[in-house]
């Protein structure tokens, strides 16, 4: 397997934190968020099947998955300790140093010893200017398909310092490569490249063939032809016996979207994005014959070796090819997607995955792992002290959190509509479904009730529910305000028509803020509910999709992009404090946590713009929250609001957990109170402020001083 390409959108999620610990080997451009932890792990990128060794490396998200397939029919992880900070595009392996070439999009080509399966170990990387989707070997060089900027040859006989030693700009969009004697096959989008490598350094093209009404997509050669596929036609077979005038011989079509192939003996295997997969006999190779194949669902993915084939599509599916016509199926293997919503409480990030809730221990962010799961969907979730109020299908769920790593479903009410967010507000749920509003009355959560419903909405995208009040961000319409005092018939009392599309909605009392798309972020101050009125704009650069606020700050991103936080002190002019160019979709803070979307679950530190974090009170809950907590010469300063009476204690650690200094338990009253502790003789460092408050639970907040 050369390359994927899974067409399906998928979304992955990502984790920032304040701490200290810096454990990436690399990173995008950043201001103020490092990152500190990863569990990359989501969906199903690449394959390569080892079955000398009865191993197996699966390509999921930003890392690797290690299989023990001596047993094809009970494949068993036996390690992920590859992690890449990239999404993992192809693999290659080389068996006789036992390494593993990853091509790792914008983490560029790295390079693993698995030697020992169960501990692989990080040997070296090397940058390439854009997402390297496939990777092939040959002598002392790799060679990567690294998209607009081409191909890309690496020096890997010293695999701890790999470095470029040629390129080759190809016209197109480089998407796949393989070498025979002195030439590379690019598969080059619009054409098949013949490339002379004779000298690594200095490559050319020789001849090309297919055109640019192609999408050449994969490229695998055997003796003087190149079978290709292209997603129009099919497979391709061409004639590369003359390098300066390659020519096609043959085509084999594919019933929906081929993307990949594989050769083995005399046969063909196509991977097809919609179909399945096809065997084609290319013993004559002029005249390719389809002989089998499966319709058994989308396929983006194959690789074979000795008598196995391997497929991927939203499982890994391992076959036995001994009848090369009819593949017999041995076994397969699921890897989790993580496409849902995402909550933080404690130690504990809970994730909507395609198979249920997962739950994730953050608690040490370097040895991040998967500590546990429910079957229950959560396409948004929100937690309210041991409460977890999920989105499933046409339906919201609560789960218990009493055991935080096994929560169980206790209640459930239809929506009898497709939801996609939900916020909190005292008694009340307000989902926003695909084309409605329903408030739910949550007041005992293991018998959630639906009391009321707006359903004269259109792809509602986000809602905040506030007092006696939901913001709805509606995708077409901008925002619209409905007064939900009397539940049981929400009214619609405002509406503000935004410039594009809005994709979601968080508050900071009395402004909205809204993702608006390519139109950046909208700010509308909501003081009159019934007359809304836009107070300011932002562009930042990119498409704004994604948005929440926590504190005085705001959280965006989008396909692609960074995340950024802006300081909205100055709701009308806001100022960016921190950002991150790797962090991808989000994001979701919560007390000292940034969640948001990318490949797998990423944990990011923040510092240099002050603490200023909350328990998401705004649009997640009704919990304490913690305003600011600053130094003043050797004091501490915090500073929180209490929603009602409320007992808390303060206390101050250091790295190694030892407690510092407290402030004992009190009674606070409704309202915001600010308190010192004293930090005489603390050394410079980085401490975490901890509270034992009932509804807040032991949220971190990392000190810098």
């Amino acid at each position: 397997m050369r390359r994927s390409c899974k067409r399906s959108v998928w979304l992955v999620v990502t984790l920032a934190m304040l701490g200290l610990i810096l454990i990436g080997r690399t990173a995008g451009d950043s201001l103020n968020l490092r990152l500190a932890g990863e569990w990359p792990f989501s969906g199903t990128m690449a394959v390569l099947g080892v079955p000398s060794r009865g191993l197996v490396f699966y390509g999921s998200g930003g890392g690797v998955y290690v299989l023990d397939a001596s047993d094809p029919a009970n494949p068993r992880q036996i390690s992920d300790g590859i992690r890449t900070h990239g999404i993992v595009g192809a693999l290659a392996y080389d068996s006789v140093a036992k390494h593993l070439y990853i091509a790792a999009q914008h983490a560029g080509l790295e390079i693993w010893n698995v030697v020992d399966s169960v501990q692989p170990f990080f040997l070296g990387a090397c940058r390439t200017p854009w997402n390297p989707s496939a990777v092939t070997l040959s002598g002392s060089y790799a060679y990567v398909a690294d998209r607009d900027s081409g191909m890309r040859i690496i020096d890997v006989s010293d695999p701890t310092n790999p470095y470029q030693v040629g390129r080759f700009d190809s016209p197109g969009s480089a998407m796949d490569v393989t070498v025979s004697g002195g030439l590379a096959c690019l598969a080059d989008s619009g054409a098949l490249r013949i490339v002379n490598i004779v000298n690594p350094a200095s490559p050319y093209e020789t001849g090309h063939c297919l055109d640019s009404a192609s999408r050449v997509l994969a490229v695998e050669v055997r003796d003087t032809f190149a079978y290709v596929i292209d997603e129009f036609t099919g497979l391709n077979v061409v004639n590369i016996a003359n390098a300066s005038d390659p020519f096609r011989v043959g085509v084999c079509p594919s019933p929906s979207h081929p993307c990949d192939v594989a050769l083995k003996d005399n046969y063909a295997y196509v991977a097809d994005n919609f179909y399945g997969y096809i065997v084609v006999d290319i013993s004559n190779p002029p005249s390719p014959v389809r002989v089998g194949g499966a319709d058994m669902g989308g396929k983006w993915a194959v690789s074979v070796a000795d008598t196995f084939a391997y497929m991927l599509g939203d499982w890994l599916h391992m076959y036995s090819i001994r009848s090369r016509i009819t593949p017999h199926e041995l076994g397969h293997y699921h890897a989790l997607s993580l496409n849902g919503g995402c909550a933080v409480k404690g130690d504990y990030a809970y994730i909507g995955s395609d198979v249920g809730l997962l739950v994730i221990g953050v608690g040490d962010l370097t040895n991040m792992r998967e500590v546990g799961c429910a079957t229950t969907a959560a396409i948004d979730i929100v937690i309210r002290d041991t409460w977890a109020y999920s989105c499933t299908d046409f339906g919201m769920a609560t789960l218990s959190l009493g055991n935080p790593i096994a929560p169980r479903s206790v209640g459930y009410c239809s929506l009898q509509d497709w939801p996609v967010r939900i916020s909190l507000s005292g008694t009340l749920a307000g989902v926003a479904a695909q084309n409605s509003v329903r408030i739910v009355d949550v007041s005992d959560p293991t018998q959630p009730t639906v009391v009321g419903v707006y359903d004269s909405l259109v792809l509602p995208t986000g809602v905040v529910v506030r007092d006696s009040y939901a913001y709805v961000s509606e995708i077409r319409e901008g925002l619209r305000i409905l007064d939900i005092s009397n539940p049981v018939q929400p009214l619609l009392v405002g509406h503000l028509q935004t410039a594009f599309y809005a994709h979601g909605i968080s508050l900071i009392w009395p402004y909205a803020y809204i993702a608006t798309g390519d139109a950046g972020l909208t700010i509308v101050d909501v003081s009159d509910p019934s007359a809304p009125v836009e107070a300011g704009l932002y562009v930042p650069g990119f498409p704004v999709w994604d948005i929440a606020a926590q504190g005085r700050y705001v959280y965006i991103t989008g396909w692609n992009a960074p995340i950024q936080v802006l300081d909205v002190a100055n709701p009308t002019a806001p100022v960016v404090v921190a950002y991150h160019g790797d962090a991808g979709r989000g994001p979701f803070p919560a007390g000292p946590l940034i969640l948001a979307k990318s490949s797998g679950l990423h944990v990011y530190e923040q510092s240099g713009y002050g603490i200023e974090e909350s328990r998401a009170r705004d649009a997640r809950g009704d919990g304490p929250t913690l305003l600011s907590s600053r130094l003043s010469g050797t004091t501490l300063v915090v500073s929180f609001f209490a929603p009602r009476q409320v007992t808390m204690d303060f206390r101050l650690y250091d790295l190694a957990g030892r407690e510092r200094t407290e402030l004992p338990s009190a009674r606070y009253a409704q309202g915001v109170h600010t308190l010192a502790l004293s930090v005489t003789g603390f050394s410079p460092g980085v401490y975490f402020l901890k509270s034992n408050a009932p509804m807040v639970g032991s949220g971190k907040v990392v000190i810098c001083k």
